[in-house]
């Protein structure tokens, strides 16, 4: 073969190997949202550390925070608002005197993303789905 086809399919090789690492990539994005959807841990965050949560809280909302962070933990991912619900009602965790406990949930969430002191403890990953603040 001449000097100029093997040059020519180094280049090739080289392109192929780019493009192969852009579908790993986008792979692995593909799997990670279809284990969030499931419900299923994230292959990549199973050695994640885990954050230490304060059992000393004392308001409906400290509390619910600290089982959505223990919820996380457990999981290793984050977790729905579904997900959160069921693991409140599995804990007996009360959300106050209230006839739809999404919407106290949502109150809760929603409080505790938009502080801006610094001290919010939940991060929004995208509608309905929490993680927590590293």
């Amino acid at each position: 073969m001449k000097d100029s086809t093997i040059d020519d399919l180094k280049l090739r090789l080289e392109a192929i190997n780019q493009d192969l690492e852009v579908l790993n990539m986008e792979k692995k994005a593909i799997l990670s949202l279809i284990a969030i959807h499931e419900g299923k841990p994230l292959n990549s965050n199973s050695s994640r550390p885990k954050r230490k949560i304060s059992v000393s809280s004392s308001s409906i909302s400290s509390k619910v925070i600290d089982a959505i962070i223990e919820l996380v933990n457990i999981k290793g991912q984050p977790v729905t608002n579904k997900e959160i619900l069921e693991y409140i009602e599995q804990k007996n965790i009360s959300l106050g005197n209230t006839i739809d406990k999404a919407t106290s949930l949502a109150a809760i969430l929603s409080a505790e993303v938009r502080k801006r002191d610094g001290n919010e403890r939940l991060l929004k990953v995208s509608r309905g789905i929490f993680d927590i603040k590293r």
